[in-house]
């Protein structure tokens, strides 16, 4: 199994959507391009390893002008798991996107949003 895709929209200063290889993916370049933002757009969405802390959102997440006013009071970040065996597809037959993704593929995300 790996993240062939994630699809972001009003996260940080992310893009929409970011492709992943299945053999290897680097993520690469200047400071403050945003590539903090795509891992831990990631990290809202995929399963934390026993004894790490799991992102959640904060305000500071929504995306924002460069004068800092707030662009959106909601954000969606949803990564699509490609290479799925039999046993992992079973364990994320809920999220499974066979007619959207394809075969032996998953969605999973998360939908924020800011309230007073």
């Amino acid at each position: 199994m790996y993240v062939e895709r994630v699809d972001i929209d009003g996260f940080r200063n992310c893009c929409e959507s970011v492709a992943f290889d299945a053999r290897l993916t680097l993520l690469l370049g200047e400071n403050n391009a945003g590539k903090t933002n795509i891992i831990d757009a990631l990290r809202l969405v995929l399963p934390a390893d026993a004894g790490t802390d799991r992102l959640r959102p904060r305000a500071a997440d929504f995306a924002r002008k460069g004068d800092g006013t707030r662009l959106s009071d909601e954000f969606t970040v949803t990564a699509v798991l490609a290479g799925l065996n039999a046993k992992e597809q079973g364990l994320a037959a809920n999220a499974l996107a066979p007619q959207t993704e394809g075969p032996g593929k998953a969605r999973i995300g998360i939908h924020a949003s800011l309230q007073n």
